[in-house]
């Protein structure tokens, strides 16, 4: 089945009747109050087309004016993709292969009659392919990783709790917007994780590239910006016992270096970050910054909340 069907007529007032045409069609036919040729004309419906539909229910009728037919009707559809929708709003998304398995259960469930494959129990491709044209809402996303703790955490109280404590502070403070940062951590691999396209000849079955051997390590980078676009030098946390600042080579200007043997943000390398950062906003009891960071427990260390007050 093509994924783009062009009409190879344009009977019908052009192919544009509608199911709804025909049922008023059939209404006016049945009431007698007009033949069906001059309900033909008035519906601008073909005469044939009408008469051959004339012998069927109305909830057997066409909805795209041709022999193809929807599996699922409007509401049916409706339900499944407000389920994708909610699902993905929950973090647990559904896969194409997913949602295809689940359209044939939905449509074996509901004894609806649709052209599935019976054997791998899913849905054409070309059925998924429709069903994303005539539902614009939904499309195929790279999620991103998400931990389950971090899910849990993500909820309506503790959101409203975050912006109810926030505004207090904003108010007893008055923090103009250079004076109000954002920090985060992003884990950096030492080798390359996704090698780019390349060019080669064209029909080659199968196309190569050397790569290193080497897992790599983890270095976590950690960032701080401010509401009007300035940051502060940002540090990079090395797994190592010892740091060598030749790695900071090349780094921006000022740039922290630190180590640990995970290479991972912990409660020991924080305040550490808590000094630099200190340094390059000129914090003091007077001048007070707002640091506003996520509930990991790196941050909760008394060493990093005494230097803070």
């Amino acid at each position: 089945m093509v994924r783009t069907y062009i009409r190879k007529t344009t009977r019908g007032v052009n192919g544009n009747w509608t199911s709804e045409n025909l049922c008023l069609a059939f209404e006016a036919v049945q009431k007698s109050s007009s033949s069906i040729n001059q309900a033909s004309t008035n519906f601008g419906i073909p005469e044939s087309t009408l008469r051959r539909y004339i012998c069927k229910s109305p909830e057997n009728y066409p909805v795209n004016n041709g022999r193809f037919r929807k599996v699922f009707s409007d509401e049916m559809e409706k339900s499944l993709i407000d389920y994708i929708v909610h699902l993905s709003m929950c973090y647990y998304g559904f896969t194409a292969l997913q949602l295809r398995h689940l359209a044939y259960e939905f449509a074996e469930r509901n004894n609806l009659p649709h052209c599935f494959d019976h054997n791998t129990k899913l849905a054409g491709k070309d059925w998924l392919a429709s069903l994303m044209k005539r539902n614009s809402q939904i499309s195929l996303r790279v999620p991103e990783k998400t931990s389950l703790a971090r899910m849990q955490g993500f909820n309506e109280n503790q959101v409203m709790k975050f912006f109810d404590l926030l505004h207090k502070l904003l108010l007893k403070h008055k923090f103009s917007a250079g004076r109000m940062y954002n920090v985060d951590e992003t884990s950096v691999a030492t080798v390359p994780t996704k090698l780019p396209k390349i060019l080669c000849k064209k029909r080659v079955k199968r196309v190569a590239k050397v790569v290193s051997a080497e897992r790599g390590k983890t270095v976590t980078l950690v960032c701080s910006m401010n509401a009007i676009g300035n940051y502060v030098p940002p540090a990079f946390i090395f797994p190592r016992k010892k740091m060598r600042y030749e790695f900071l080579d090349d780094a921006p200007s000022d740039s922290l270096g630190l180590a640990n043997k995970s290479g991972w943000m912990t409660q020991e390398p924080f305040p550490e970050y808590l000094k630099h950062f200190s340094k390059h906003t000129r914090s003091t009891q007077n001048d007070p910054v707002l640091l506003i960071l996520d509930n990991h427990s790196s941050h909760l260390s008394l060493a990093a909340i005494d230097y803070c007050l």
